[in-house]
């Protein structure tokens, strides 16, 4: 959940306010007069090319051996030589 924090508040604690969302993940939404109005959330990390690379690997990995239910691919073809239609 996030951190609700008034735009006044916000002004003044804005160091203290960019360290909390630095050091927990976590965001802080600023408001004025009750109504939110604007978001401190983490930056994105930027990856370098080995570590994309590594991850695009992985990805393609568990493309090749998973399923969006995480079981293995059905073979339909092994099924109905067994079959198993």
């Amino acid at each position: 959940m996030s951190k609700q924090v008034a735009l006044h508040e916000a002004k003044n604690r804005l160091s203290s306010l960019i360290q909390e969302v630095e050091q927990t993940g976590a965001e802080v939404i600023i408001t004025r007069h009750g109504k939110a109005v604007a978001r401190l959330s983490p930056a994105r990390r930027q990856l370098g090319p080995a570590e994309r690379q590594r991850l695009l690997d992985e990805l393609a990995r568990l493309q090749e051996t998973q399923t969006d239910a995480g079981f293995p691919p059905f073979d339909w073809k092994e099924a109905v030589e067994e079959g198993r239609e």
